[in-house]
């Protein structure tokens, strides 16, 4: 079955857009310093409010640390994490172990040997870039 998400949600029309929209999945880039689309936990929090039950939020993280990762999800801002950076299986474990919700790790795929790589992973979802 095939899951939408819409991704880099940062202002409140973005919201209503997909309230109206209706995708399985948002996303919000939280504290991704080079991301124009980035966000503070306290500007998705906001967003997180308005947002039609039914739609997950997931949070887009680029080698953030664990404690960032797990106030979001504490503070219910999402229901899923997805990891875009240099995370490794260790650093997926460790989040396993802290948090009880989806992980999704992002992986750059150039060749086979990637692919191969990727499905050894321990994140709940794979996601091929690239």
């Amino acid at each position: 079955m095939t899951k939408i998400k819409i991704c880099g949600l940062k202002r409140p029309e973005d919201i209503d857009f997909v309230n109206e929209a209706r995708p399985d999945y948002v996303g919000f880039i939280l504290e991704v310093p080079f991301s124009r689309r980035s966000i503070s936990l306290a500007e998705a929090k906001a967003l997180k409010k308005r947002l039609r039950p039914g739609i997950i939020p997931v949070g887009v993280f680029v080698d953030a640390p664990i404690p960032v990762i797990a106030e979001a999800v504490g503070e219910g801002i999402i229901e899923m994490v997805q990891l875009h950076g240099r995370e490794s299986d260790p650093d997926i474990l460790r989040l396993r172990s802290r948090l009880s919700v989806p992980i999704l790790k992002a992986y750059r795929i150039t060749g086979p040997e990637d692919v191969t790589r990727a499905v050894q992973s321990p994140a709940d979802y794979l996601l091929f870039d690239h």
